[in-house]
């Protein structure tokens, strides 16, 4: 089944406070308005990641996400983070997309560890990259796969090295992080056919569902 999920990444000041985060965790419970499926806190794995909030929320349509995002209610949810957005570091900023997938996203995000793989290409190179991680995921599902899905933004993303293109995403469900962080040992072979793209942003994090 399809999925329609809105993604939200704000890197946080060191000493955010934290009333100020439990402010946006409540965000993901102001946000239960009409075509919110659930809505999950994204917790990062590696201890080396910059300090940030993260939420995703799943949809029943992207007419629902434009709606939501035009409400009060979720504008005042998230411009309680201004206080706390770290905007210090010009190459660490904030991000905000909405990601059609070809799967059900929810089977994902309730594994105890799900792993991103991210590539902004031009639009020209989608249907050439969509082609290749076809052949990437094709054959036997590697140990502690529980389920993936992937697709593209809507929105229009400005990188330097290529200028607009559009974000890709997988993610996938594993059994754990260390299930996660394996394959990307064992599957290295298979993916140096994404080389041509560029370097993927791969990370591992587990997901909490606040609605």
């Amino acid at each position: 089944m399809p999925s329609v999920v809105s993604h939200a990444w704000i890197p946080t000041k060191k000493d955010a406070s934290a009333d100020a985060l439990k402010d946006f965790e409540k965000g993901g419970k102001v946000l239960a308005t009409p075509g919110l499926v659930h809505a999950y806190q994204g917790i990062s794995t590696d201890p080396n990641e910059p300090n940030h909030v993260e939420l995703l929320a799943l949809w029943d349509s992207i007419d629902s996400v434009t709606a939501a995002h035009a409400s009060p209610d979720h504008k005042a949810a998230f411009e309680s983070l201004g206080a706390i957005e770290d905007k210090s570091n010009p190459a660490i900023k904030a991000h905000h997309d909405v990601f059609s997938f070809n799967n059900d996203f929810a089977a994902v995000a309730e594994a105890p560890a799900v792993m991103f793989n991210i590539l902004v290409v031009p639009a020209a190179q989608q249907a050439e990259l969509d082609a290749a991680w076809a052949e990437v995921v094709k054959g036997d599902h590697p140990p502690g796969l529980i389920a993936g899905t992937h697709g593209w933004g809507s929105q229009e993303v400005d990188v330097p090295e290529i200028g607009k293109g559009k974000a890709f995403l997988a993610v996938s469900g594993w059994e754990s992080a260390a299930a996660a962080e394996a394959v990307k040992t064992s599957a290295a072979d298979k993916g140096k056919s994404l080389e041509k793209f560029g370097k993927p942003h791969v990370r591992v994090i587990t997901l909490k569902k606040v609605v």
